[in-house]
């Protein structure tokens, strides 16, 4: 080989494998044994409330030996990275002139075998990355001299195999990870002599049995996405602040063998069966996704869901010994029945959840304990309408959703005591009213509501939002492709609801029975009988009488709240009431006097050839029945009336009687 070929190689291959350093600062409290430290120049600076790292990077490398950097010990810490290389094997000894190096970073390097004794020269490494390459066994004699070492990360390798003694050397190890590899078999002593070990992660694994000896000190144990079916060795020994146990195999629970706990994650398994709820010692426990119809008592909860259950009761045993409980999700489950009491006592409870479920009723005195609840759910439900009183102790509540409901109305006095709401929403109810004054009347505080998919008039949606958005924002719909205003559907057809009903079918009705008792006076051989004072007297009594009577009350009381109204709250264009009104009408008054009257044009919409017409002959029935009535009265007065104008008739001289 020529020397100018040879030097064109070495240029090259200087190119291709090459390696540089890069300092940086980490601003927190540092060794001051040296007295000084470095910036990124390699100058020596004095400060000494700052640490100066310095981090090896060398890239396009086939093999640890083939690394060209003079590595010298420095004063500061010394980090070692390689990148964009391709190293299916790391041998003994390669690693020999960085034997100062504290972290180690081996990521995504394509390594598949790891010989032992390669890392037996790194006695200060604290910290080895070897995740995302192709490791498939753990063998013996690799990590044995890192009795430094901290940190082990393996993740996403193809691991299948840990052999039995593969960690013992690595006495300082605090954390493992394990996770997304192909281990099936763990040894029962693998952590026999890891006394420091905090945080193991062995999910996404096919771990059928986990061995809980030896693990006194680890605080976070993640074991989710393993074939773990069973946990039956006794916990309670262990001090556990986090335990995933989600996604697994799991179908029954005993919480007598569980430890001491600050987060319990079962969700998504398999569990139909909960046992022993009264012994488990946790603040916060997810059975979410599971198979579960009925759970024990939790005591000194403060986060309890059971989402997506099969409950379909919740029974005031659940948490009602849990004072100090925050968050209650009984969401996307089956409930139709809710115990009275069972939130009794829950005076520090934030956030329930109720949604999606199949809940019908609420009970007056349900939410009577929740005084420090903030947000309520009860969105996609079957409630017809709130009872007085239900949420009269929630007077810290800021996020109500009734959504997705059946509510005809939405009575402002129910929310006379959410002063503090900031948030309503109930889209997708049958709400075609709303008071927008007395809304805001009554919640002086809110700033966000929700509306969409109602039955709304345009025109009173209009009206409505344009009283609210003084203080309120209206959230947009999305229903664009229909007849809407900014989004929330409308439309411009008559709504025969109980409103319209009362206050224009019945107060026609009424005017129209009052100018027949008018006319019929009027046109009356009696009234003849009388000077135009008297008839006028007889008139205007007759009518105080109808006003103050029953049956005057009966068309002029709120026809939105009477049992009657609701009873006849219907598609009045596809029925025949009006119908037969009208014949009636044409029976007493003239023809001439009817034309245009909203009767008649109520009359001239399309009837439904087949209904049953059996509740409306009833109905006119009645009608006439109270006409009758009515004329009983008149008769009657007139006949009273006449009586004592015969005795209060004065009498002529001749016949007073001298003494």
């Amino acid at each position: 080989m020529t020397p100018l070929l040879y030097l064109v190689l070495l240029i090259f291959l200087k190119e291709v494998s090459s390696c540089r350093e890069e300092f940086f600062v980490e601003n927190r409290p540092i060794d001051t044994r040296y007295g000084y430290q470095y910036n990124r120049y390699g100058q020596r600076i004095t400060s000494k409330n700052v640490t100066i790292n310095s981090t090896i990077i060398c890239s396009n490398l086939y093999s640890l030996g083939n690394i060209s950097y003079a590595y010298t010990e420095k004063e500061y810490q010394q980090f070692l990275l390689i990148t964009e290389s391709n190293i299916s094997t790391i041998y003994p000894m390669e690693l020999l002139s960085f034997s100062t190096i504290t972290k180690l970073y081996l990521r995504q390097l394509h390594i598949t075998d790891i010989l032992p004794g390669s890392f037996t020269s790194l006695t200060r490494l604290k910290e080895l990355y070897l995740n995302d390459n192709e490791l498939s066994q753990l063998s013996n004699g690799v990590y044995n001299n890192l009795y430094r070492l901290e940190i082990l990360n393996l993740t996403n390798n193809k691991i299948q195999q840990i052999e039995n003694r593969a960690l013992v050397g690595v006495s300082s190890l605090i954390q493992l990870h394990l996770r997304n590899n192909n281990i099936s078999l763990l040894y029962n002593n693998m952590f026999e002599m890891l006394n420091h070990l905090e945080f193991i992660d062995i999910s996404q694994n096919p771990l059928e049995k986990f061995p809980f000896n030896n693990i006194s000190d680890v605080n976070k144990l993640i074991l989710a996405e393993t074939a773990l079916s069973e946990i039956d060795h006794d916990m309670s020994d262990l001090s556990i602040k986090v335990f995933d146990l989600s996604f697994c195999q799991i179908s029954t629970v005993n919480f007598s063998y569980f430890p001491k706990t600050e987060e319990l994650d079962l969700s998504n398994n398999r569990i139909d069966t909960v046992e022993n709820c009264q012994f488990l010692d946790t603040f916060s426990v997810n059975l979410d996704n599971n198979q579960i119809t009925t759970v024990g008592t939790f005591r000194d909860l403060s986060h309890l869901s059971l989402a997506h259950n099969k409950l379909e009761i919740i029974e005031k045993s659940i948490v009602n010994e849990s004072k100090l409980i925050l968050c209650l999700d009984f969401s996307y489950n089956e409930i139709s029945t809710i115990e009275e009491n069972c939130f009794h006592n829950l005076t520090s409870l934030k956030v329930l959840r109720l949604h999606h479920n199949k809940i019908n009723k609420i009970a007056t005195i349900l939410f009577r304990d929740l005084v420090s609840l903030n947000s309520l759910d009860l969105s996609y439900n079957k409630i017809g309408k709130f009872q007085y009183g239900v949420f009269d102790s929630l007077n810290d509540l800021q996020f109500l959703n009734i959504s997705d409901n059946k509510l005809l109305d939405l009575h402002q006095y129910t929310f006379h005591s959410l002063s503090n709401l900031y948030s309503l929403y109930f889209d997708n109810n049958n709400i075609s009213t709303l008071d927008g004054y007395d809304l805001l009347g009554h919640l002086p505080n809110l700033q966000k509501i929700s509306l969409d998919h109602n039955p709304w008039n345009c025109k009173e949606l209009v009206k409505i939002e344009q009283i609210l958005k003084v203080q309120v924002y209206v959230v947009p719909g999305h229903s664009y492709d229909v007849e809407n205003f900014r989004g929330v559907s409308c439309t411009n057809t008559k709504q025969f609801t109980s409103e319209n009903v009362s206050k224009n079918v019945f107060k026609d009705v009424a005017q129209d029975i009052e100018q027949i008792i008018n006319e019929g006076v009027k046109n009356s051989k009696i009234s003849n009988l009388f000077n135009e004072d008297a008839a006028e007297n007889i008139k205007k009594t007759i009518n105080d009488g109808v006003k103050n009577s029953k049956i005057g009350n009966f068309f002029n009381e709120d026809f939105d709240k009477s049992k009657f109204v609701q009873y006849f709250d219907r598609d009045y264009k596809q029925s025949n009431f009006f119908k037969y009104l009208e014949n009636y009408k044409f029976a007493s008054v003239k023809h001439e006097q009817l034309n245009g009257s909203k009767m008649e044009k109520l009359t001239a919409l399309p009837v439904a050839p087949n209904e049953s017409n059996n509740k409306l002959l009833v109905f006119v029935t009645v009608i006439l029945v109270v006409i009758s009535v009515l004329l009983l009265f008149i008769v009657y007065f007139m006949f009273d009336f006449l009586r004592k104008m015969r005795y209060d008739k004065p009498k002529h001289p001749s016949q007073i009687e001298l003494c």
